[in-house]
């Protein structure tokens, strides 16, 4: 039983035919239709993305990562995926120096780096650009 009308809007209706099609065929099929595309759709419009498979790095401490399944050309795509561009010092976490009791707030030591936001493992960059 669901109370209060913050965590009943969180939720979907009750539909007793859905649910039990969510039951037979997973949820994800069942509230995702509109994703669905046609074979011949996919044949125009898609693209392979078995370029690589995951797996653990050989080199010490890397841990998994993305490994090629083929010879992957100079200046290939690899994977068809959108990339955000943004500065390094975006990922980077800083300690509270001092608190400012006057104002409520506190303020941070620009280059005073505790540590470095766990999406950083995951972004490409050159120490040059």
């Amino acid at each position: 039983v669901v109370h209060g009308d913050k965590y009943r809007a969180a939720l979907p209706e009750f539909d007793l035919p859905l649910l039990r099609n969510a039951n037979r065929v997973g949820s994800a099929e069942t509230s995702l239709t509109h994703f669905r595309r046609s074979p011949s759709w996919l044949h125009q419009n898609g693209q392979c993305v078995d370029t690589i498979k995951p797996g653990i790095s050989t080199l010490p401490n890397a841990g998994r990562g993305g490994f090629a399944t083929r010879r992957i050309p100079a200046h290939a795509v690899i994977l068809p995926v959108p990339l955000i561009h943004m500065h390094t010092s975006l990922l980077e976490i800083h300690n509270p120096i001092q608190y400012d009791y006057e104002h409520e707030r506190y303020y941070y030591l620009p280059d005073h780096t505790t540590a470095q936001q766990q999406l950083l493992n995951y972004c490409f960059g050159h120490a040059n650009s």
